[in-house]
């Protein structure tokens, strides 16, 4: 009875699957008490297209176009994957040419800096501060201008392939590429006055959404939120793939496991990728293949 009496007062809500954080792909079914969340359901699967099944009824080099769409904000990563597993498996892993290798990891890194662009707009963007995600799509769009130029298309780009990459870097791209850097840096200071020295983003970021640190490895926590925690957890450092072995870099991590700090974390993570690709660029080879024979 007094389970019941007390359940009473918790009041159901749903997030997602149409929301503006939550944007059709999942929804979780939330139990409040005041400001409180007590338990939540998670309901996955709403944009399930039956990939698995659609690469069995297809030759493995025609998977690429797949797997790009399994993550829309970084999609090199698993055209990576893919790549890195087939090449594995058939011996090829020996013969990428190097300059292949630096390529890959710009592309990497390049999608990375979109990625974390799009994801910090977001967390202010569902707190009602409309300016700031819209600014971070339009310095991601400089980005996607890059990568349009390189490999043909602005969001999937079936760039990375069996052996090593579809194309070589074009004329004066090291170039252009530092424009774009340069101009993203110059606009940081005025996002980060706009999301972090907002007293609204403040009061709705820090202690909230607190997770445990007795958590991360139990429940096989990765990324930034592994990071928040203070924790230094980053494949490319635990287990460097392409070139990363080679860059020149440390893993960033913040206290306090709460909004703020993860949002802090892909803030540092920003500037870490420009650093990077100019690392990159500064090494990539002048003369080489771009894929295996």
């Amino acid at each position: 009875m007094t389970e019941t009496r007390e359940r009473s007062k918790e009041v159901q809500l749903w997030f997602g699957p149409q929301h503006p954080g939550v944007t059709g792909n999942m929804s979780v079914q939330t139990w409040l008490d005041g400001d409180t969340l007590t338990r939540g359901i998670t309901h996955v699967g709403y944009l399930h297209r039956a990939f698995e099944k659609l690469m069995e009824r297809r030759l493995y080099i025609q998977s690429f176009p797949i797997v790009c769409r399994i993550c829309v904000p970084e999609p090199d990563t698993n055209e990576w994957l893919l790549a890195a597993a087939l090449e594995e498996l058939s011996g090829l892993d020996r013969e990428v040419p190097e300059k292949a290798r630096w390529i890959r990891t710009l592309v990497l890194e390049m999608s990375r800096l979109g990625a974390m662009l799009m994801v910090l707009g977001g967390h202010p963007g569902s707190m009602g501060l409309g300016p700031a995600p819209q600014w971070m799509i339009a310095l991601r769009d400089l980005v996607l201008d890059r990568f349009e130029e390189l490999t043909g298309g602005r969001v999937y780009h079936m760039y990375i392939v069996y052996g090593g990459v579809r194309r070589d870097l074009p004329e004066g791209f090291a170039e252009r590429m530092e424009q774009t850097l340069k101009t993203i840096e110059s606009k940081l200071p005025l996002i980060d006055d706009v999301i972090f020295g907002s007293a609204v983003f403040r009061k709705r970021a820090m202690g909230v959404g607190v997770v445990p640190r007795e958590w991360a490895f139990e429940m096989g926590i990765s990324g930034p939120v592994i990071r928040a925690m203070g924790i230094p957890k980053d494949v490319r450092k635990d287990e460097p793939y392409e070139k990363y072995a080679e860059l020149d870099f440390d893993v960033v991590t913040e206290e306090g496991s709460d909004i703020f700090a993860r949002a802090m974390v892909r803030r540092r993570e920003i500037q870490q990728s420009i650093d990077l690709i100019r690392q990159i660029l500064a090494r990539m080879p002048k003369e080489g293949t771009y894929c295996a024979e």
